[in-house]
């Protein structure tokens, strides 16, 4: 077996065994590999009046996390738990808040659409990011095609779904023998994989990411693909604004950083509190950015104006029967529009 399929076949027994990953032959890299991957119980971090905070464990569904809140807490047996879209999707871990009535739901949904509900992910990329400069994403992105579950980026400005990402370097390292970066990720939007993504629109995918490590943006970037036990996104930080007892800031344990070979200094860790502000986010989405003089006057970016700009124009979409054909000599085609044309005109 290759290690995709030990990979798999580990999530699938929920257990992650050292002796399966033989990338790195250190002793302490294998030690710090099946510490930070083996499977955990999910345990609370944070427990408040209309909702509590679950620390995750990779490769567990939300409903299962749901479940195992309500038989874990007498009190909320028998209520139907609220999810707030935009979380933590089974493959990544870290916390996650789940709302125990629909009032803290309705209010929590209501604060990401001002994105005043901030979360702060780490992950490790493959290749070396700039350090310390934030990079702000924006690339739309679309739903999947029938059949599939891979979300993608949209190829147009009037494609999909507006999506926003703040990305910073922190630290560059080796894992699994490839120069690889752990960088923090704020998501200002609420989209399905966008964190996945948006990594993949930079060329700096996220390591375990095998849903999107065939895109063709990526294509050259890498000679191999680079085997992980887990996806490797974690949420260490969730911030609750004035939820009854004012701002609620909580912290889950890192087990992403063990798990990669540092080769520089640690960053300071103000940078961090600078990416959790309100204003690293206020204009990022047009929902809540002021329009201008550039984004309304005709031919610009406002969403109203679709049509006015060379990168909306569309596809000329021609009525089928009808032209172009061939030469009228060997087209019948061509013969038969000529005559009806002539008639219509006559």
């Amino acid at each position: 077996l290759d290690l995709r399929a030990m990979a798999v076949l580990a999530r699938l027994s929920r257990q992650w065994h050292p002796h399966c990953f033989l990338g790195r032959s250190t002793r302490s890299f294998a030690s710090a590999l099946s510490s930070a991957c083996a499977q955990r119980a999910p345990e609370f971090l944070a427990e408040l009046p209309g909702f509590v905070v679950v620390n995750k464990p990779h490769d567990l569904s939300l409903r299962s996390l749901a479940s195992w809140v309500r038989q874990t807490l007498p009190e909320l047996k028998g209520l139907a738990l609220s999810q707030t879209p935009g979380q933590l999707e089974a493959a990544s871990s870290g916390a996650v808040l789940v709302a125990t009535n629909r009032g803290t739901s309705l209010a929590v949904r209501e604060l990401r659409e001002r994105h005043r509900f901030a979360e702060l992910y780490i992950a490790i990329v493959r290749g070396q990011l700039a350090l310390n400069d934030t990079i702000c994403i924006e690339r739309r992105l679309c739903q999947p095609s029938e059949g599939s579950t891979a979300w993608r980026l949209a190829g147009r400005r009037i494609e999909g779904r507006e999506a926003c990402t703040l990305i910073r370097g922190l630290h560059h390292g080796h894992f699994n023998g490839e120069p690889c970066t752990l960088v923090e990720m704020r998501p200002v939007t609420g989209c399905r994989q966008q964190l996945r993504l948006h990594c993949v629109a930079i060329g700096h995918p996220i390591v375990g990411d095998f849903v999107h490590d065939v895109d063709r943006r990526l294509d050259f970037c890498f000679e191999q693909p680079l085997e992980a036990p887990r996806l490797m996104l974690h949420c260490v930080r969730v911030r609750v604004p004035c939820l009854e007892r004012g701002d609620t800031d909580i912290i889950a344990p890192d087990t992403l950083t063990p798990m990669l070979d540092f080769v520089d200094a640690p960053s300071s860790a103000q940078e961090s509190m600078t990416l959790m502000s309100d204003a690293a986010v206020d204009g990022r989405t047009r929902k809540l950015r002021a329009s201008d003089c550039w984004d309304a006057f005709a031919g610009g970016l406002a969403d109203g104006i679709l049509e006015d700009s060379h990168w909306d124009s569309h596809p000329n979409v021609r009525r089928s029967p009808g032209p172009p054909f061939g030469p009228a000599d060997w087209d019948e085609r061509t013969r038969r529009y000529e005559q009806r044309s002539a008639g219509e005109n006559g």
